[in-house]
C-alpha cells in the first residue's frame, strides 16, 4: 500500500496510515500480519523539505510497525524522483507478510452468498476528506489533514479479524480505504452479487460515503453467525454496525442516497484504460 497524498500533507501520520492499511489487508484474509518491507520514494535528499519528510516518514513507519508487531525485514530507498523539476510526493510503499495456519480458512474480499448479513466493524466513521480521493477528484487539490489513526484500536481490529476468520465466522472482509465506504461496497459486491445497505450515520452523505478514516472493514457473515460477530466485537471493544444484506440483484442500493447498476459500473471501469490510451 502507499498514499502519496497523505504523506505529502503529513509524512509521519501518512506513513502510519499506510503501514496500518497494508497490515489490515492481510488481516482481512485471516492471516496474521508478521513483518513488513518497503520501498521509500522521494525527491532529492539535498532539499531540506524532502529530507525532513523522509525522516518523518521513517518515524511514522517505525511507530506503526512497533504497534502492530510487523518489524521491517528489508526494503530500499529511491531518491531524486521528480517530474518537470518538481519532487514527487513522499511515497512510502509498504508490503506486509502474513501467516495463516490453514489456507482453507482464508477469507475472500467479495460477497459469496445472497442473504448474508453485512456489517461495518472497527472504528466509528469520522468526517474529514483531507488528502482523500474524493477531494482530489472533485477539486484537483491535495489539501487538509489526513485522517487520524489510533494504532491500539487498529491492532484490536486486526486481532479480531484473524480470530473471526479462524473461527469460520467471516464469509468476506474488505477494508475501507481509498475512495471510502462507497468504493469498498462496490468492490465487495464483486461480479456476481449486489447489496441493499442502510444509511447508518448522521454524517452528511458525501462524508459517510467517501470518508477514508481508517480501521474500518466491511464484513459479511451467515445470518446465523451475526450475534457471534456482534459479541466478538463487543469483547474486543470494537464498533460493529449492521449495514445491510447481500442480494442477487446486481445493484448497490444505499438507502435513499443512491442506486447503482453494478454491471454498468463494471462496464465503465473496463473502458478506463482503453480510453486513456485511445485503444477503443
Amino acid at each position: 500500500d502507499g498514499n502519496g497524498r497523505w504523506c505529502t500533507l503529513d509524512p509521519d501520520l501518512g506513513a502510519r496510515l499506510v503501514v496500518a492499511e497494508a497490515a489490515r489487508n492481510v488481516a482481512c484474509t485471516g492471516a496474521r500480519p508478521m513483518a513488513a518491507t518497503n520501498c521509500l520514494n522521494f525527491g532529492s535528499p539535498e532539499t531540506p523539505e524532502v529530507m525532513g519528510a523522509f525522516s518523518a516518514t521513517i518515524d511514522g513507519m517505525a511507530a506503526a510497525c512497533v504497534a502492530l508487531g510487523t518489524p521491517i525485514s528489508g526494503g530500499n530507498v529511491s531518491f531524486y524522483n521528480a517530474t518537470d523539476g518538481q519532487p514527487i510526493h513522499p511515497t512510502p510503499i509498504v508490503g506486509v507478510l502474513g501467516v495463516i495456519d490453514d489456507c482453507a480458512s482464508s477469507v475472500r474480499h467479495t460477497l459469496g452468498t445472497a442473504g448474508d448479513a453485512m456489517y461495518l466493524v472497527g472504528a466509528v466513521t469520522r468526517p474529514g476528506l483531507g488528502g482523500s480521493e474524493y477531494l482530489w477528484r472533485t477539486t484537483g487539490r491535495v489539501a487538509g489533514r489526513p485522517p487520524a489513526i489510533d494504532l491500539d484500536e487498529e491492532r484490536r481490529l486486526q486481532d479480531l479479524l484473524v480470530r473471526a476468520a479462524t473461527d469460520g465466522m467471516l464469509r468476506s472482509a474488505h477494508d475501507v480505504a481509498t475512495g471510502g465506504l462507497l468504493t469498498t461496497l462496490v468492490e465487495t459486491c464483486g461480479d456476481r452479487l449486489g447489496a441493499t445497505v442502510d444509511v447508518t450515520s448522521d454524517l452528511p452523505a458525501h462524508q459517510w460515503l467517501f470518508s477514508e478514516s481508517p480501521s474500518r472493514v466491511v464484513v459479511s457473515v451467515d445470518p446465523g453467525r451475526a450475534e457471534d460477530l456482534v459479541s466478538a466485537c463487543r469483547d474486543a471493544d470494537i464498533a460493529c454496525v449492521r449495514l445491510g444484506v447481500a442480494t442477487t440483484d446486481r445493484r448497490l442500493i444505499c438507502g435513499g442516497l443512491l442506486d447503482l447498476d453494478l454491471d454498468a459500473v463494471a462496464e465503465a471501469q473496463a473502458r478506463v484504460f482503453p480510453s486513456l490510451f485511445d485503444a477503443g
